[in-house]
């Protein structure tokens, strides 16, 4: 009788692993938003025992030893939570965290994947970031606003025509088969990183168009971005694979804020223009033959075009001078309990310094966040 109430005993008592751990469990949101951050790494401090978070916020932390821990919360560009806990051996302790997004003075973390925290200054990584409050005078584009302000970045303007679009090199050429521009993510969507191609025909006409190559990082207006990203070196191969290999541009743009709509006008004016050739230089607008009527091999016509548009007189058709530039931008946000939502418009007109040369672009962006349940969040 009393070996088979000891078998009993034995075989009823749980693992004392078991009776020594639990679990943690919660959802990180953004504190202004309430809208879910995924990737935030939440770990217990000076342990080894970490994870992230999912796409809706929520996160599940197994075998936890029974005691008291603090939890802490890290995520790039919001500030660092630490919260304390208690954990009961076989129960799940529930902790929901509000994290604020952070201005100045960001601690950046990477995010490797793996349990715990790795601060930029402790890996060798290079990311940068450029966070648009800190910008005091408004950029004209993306790519002015990437000149200057991060370590390792060379812009180089391809043309003076309105529209065009400038080379971006990180830390130089390094590829020799691929493509040196970096890669370009808009709210983790991938674009074009290289310029459009030249509207010409493809035979005879190749260096007969304007000299204009626009840049797809000029499609976004810089008032409607929060947050730049620039990812160099081996980081940005390991993260993003081999095409990455020139480097990683991540653009984070304005998104809704829970609370009454809040209204942004933006306009801007100005003027471009060229310094005159002078006496000792020759006149530019005579150096090319198709302007002066010069045979063409492939059949001519397009000097004929040329002069019964402007005439012969090249010198009086040459630069115009002041080139006027205008833009007006309108952006509001705002939200309510279950949704938030930022749409900004702009209109833009370049005059260029060239005869006919002109730029116009009209831009409509717009970011909504819907929660519906507590556990389904939609972003469109």
């Amino acid at each position: 009788m009393i070996a088979v109430l000891a078998m009993t005993a034995l075989v009823a008592a749980p693992p004392l692993a078991a009776q020594q751990t639990g679990t943690v469990t919660g959802r990180v949101v953004e504190s202004a938003s309430l809208a879910p951050i995924s990737s935030a790494q939440v770990y217990l401090q000076g342990t080894s025992i970490g994870t992230l978070t999912g796409e809706n916020g929520r996160f599940l932390i197994l075998n936890v030893e029974a005691g008291q821990h603090t939890l802490v919360v890290e995520r790039i560009g919001y500030q660092t939570v630490t919260q304390a806990i208690s954990v009961q051996a076989g129960q799940s302790t529930t902790v929901n965290i509000e994290m604020e997004q952070e201005v100045l003075g960001l601690d950046e973390l990477v995010v490797t994947g793996e349990a715990g925290a790795a601060r930029r200054r402790e890996v060798g990584n290079t990311i940068a970031q450029i966070n648009l409050n800190d910008v005091a005078e408004p950029a004209v584009n993306m790519e002015s606003l990437l000149q200057g302000r991060a370590t390792g970045i060379s812009i180089t303007e391809a043309s003076g025509s309105a529209g065009s679009g400038a080379q971006i090199r990180l830390r130089g050429n390094v590829s020799v088969s691929q493509s040196n521009q970096p890669l370009i993510y808009v709210d983790g969507i991938r674009m074009r990183s290289d310029p459009y191609p030249k509207n010409v025909p493809p035979v005879g006409y190749s260096g007969r168009s304007a000299n204009i190559s626009p840049s797809p990082l000029n499609d976004i207006d810089p008032a409607s971005i929060e947050r730049i990203e620039v990812i160099k070196g081996a980081a940005a191969t390991t993260l993003y694979g081999t095409e990455a290999s020139a480097g990683v541009i991540q653009i984070f743009t304005k998104k809704g804020t829970r609370g009454d709509a809040q209204w942004t006008a933006q306009v801007d004016q100005g003027f471009n223009w060229l310094k005159s050739f002078g006496p000792d230089s020759a006149p530019f607008m005579r150096l090319d033959p198709w302007l002066r009527g010069a045979p063409s091999i492939f059949g001519g016509g397009i000097s004929d075009a040329w002069k019964n548009e402007f005439g012969d007189d090249f010198p009086d058709i040459g630069y115009q001078g002041t080139a006027w530039r205008q833009k007006y931008y309108l952006s509001v946000r705002g939200g309510l309990e279950t949704m938030n939502y930022f749409v900004s418009g702009s209109w833009e007109d370049n005059e260029g310094v060239f005869p006919e040369d002109r730029e116009e672009k009209m831009n409509l962006r717009g970011n909504f966040t819907f929660t519906p349940l507590e556990d389904l969040t939609v972003q469109w």
